[in-house]
């Protein structure tokens, strides 16, 4: 029997009114500056439209409309993050738009906490777990589960 390893994962981190959430970095495929939106109607308001990238055509998300905080500002700092959700066949990407991109984070698995019962303003289900950094605690998101299903 081998001794328990230590497992590291990687994180993008990012700014949304003020808090600080963390993709995984597997899920982010590249970090673009805003670009022109087109409205789509009939759309949940935190979706705020469509995007051209290259010539796909991708959904655009405000993370802190579709979890209640105040609307991502546009300033200097805003990036959309282009990601990608669901598996295999069901796979999609989405530009999601965000503050500000802070870093990249390596955590160890056993700094990965589950996410607790209450004490958030964002449903639980959007939460994979919370990364302890130093004394700061940072949202990991899960992001298959933020577009409606």
């Amino acid at each position: 029997m081998s001794p328990n390893r230590t497992e590291q994962f990687q994180f993008l981190t990012v700014r949304l009114d003020q808090i600080i959430f963390a993709f995984n970095i597997k899920k982010v495929k590249e970090l673009i500056d805003p670009v022109p939106i087109t409205p789509v109607p009939r759309m949940p308001e935190y979706m705020l439209g469509a995007i051209n990238l290259r010539g796909e055509v991708l959904p655009l998300m405000d993370l802190c409309l579709r979890f209640g905080l105040n609307q991502t500002a546009q300033s200097i700092d805003t990036s959309i993050a282009i990601v990608e959700t669901g598996q295999g066949e069901d796979t999609c990407r989405l530009g999601v738009r965000v503050d500000a991109v802070d870093q990249v984070l390596s955590l160890d698995n056993e700094l990965i906490l589950a996410p607790p019962d209450m004490g958030f303003n964002i449903p639980k289900k959007f939460i994979e777990g919370v990364g302890q950094v130093k004394d700061e605690f940072i949202i990991i998101l899960a992001i298959d589960r933020l577009l409606p299903e």
